[in-house]
């Protein structure tokens, strides 16, 4: 009888604490990026281009805890082959994210979310740890400057498509789109002499 209840009182707090941890284990992350360069005169560019993809934690009631909590980077894009990051193109790259980042990147969201959003309920913290996951909430954009004192390059926006591989063999899916003002007086990368 003593071992049925500490069963049951161990099977009750994990089901009262647990969170589950479904990207823990997953087979593989693919990210398909579609950058679209703006349609502002003067906005192509032959530098080089890579979309960096992160996460920044947020907490509304504790600011301190608003900071970059993972970032993975995609494959460049050669800004002097062919017209790529000419003004109003498209450009597209996959890349699987490397095993060891994606699980680096779980044990960061799942940390995240059990040692410093202890005040949620289980089920919001269930919610946050599979945002924080399968949803990047920022894009950093590096530019390789290839010494084109030209004018500078405007995003118009990137697309990201993430599809992940999970030990189950079930896919989770996303799709998120970051865009730039539709002012052309704003969200240029700009470039600069000393």
């Amino acid at each position: 009888m003593g071992r049925l209840c500490f069963f049951f009182l161990l099977f009750l707090t994990v089901c009262v604490k647990g969170i589950e941890r479904i990207y823990q284990n997953a087979q593989k992350l693919e990210v398909k990026v579609l950058v679209y360069t703006s349609d502002c005169h003067k906005a192509g560019t032959e530098h080089d281009l890579q979309v960096r993809v992160g996460y920044i934690k947020m907490d509304k009631h504790v600011r301190e805890y608003e900071q970059l909590l993972y970032e993975f980077a995609t494959p460049w894009i050669d800004g002097r082959q062919g017209e790529n990051l000419e003004r109003n193109t498209f450009n597209e790259v996959t890349h699987i994210v490397p095993n060891n980042v994606v699980q680096l990147n779980e044990g960061l969201c799942y940390y995240y979310v059990f040692h410093y959003l202890t005040a949620l309920d289980i089920i919001e913290r269930q919610r946050i740890y599979e945002e924080c996951n399968l949803k990047p909430n920022i894009v950093n954009l590096r530019l390789f400057f290839h010494n084109n004192w030209g004018p500078s390059w405007r995003v118009g926006y990137v697309n990201l498509d993430l599809a992940f591989t999970l030990q189950t063999g079930e896919y989770k899916y996303n799709s998120i789109r970051f865009a730039a003002k539709d002012d052309c007086d704003y969200d240029w990368a700009n470039f600069c002499c000393g």
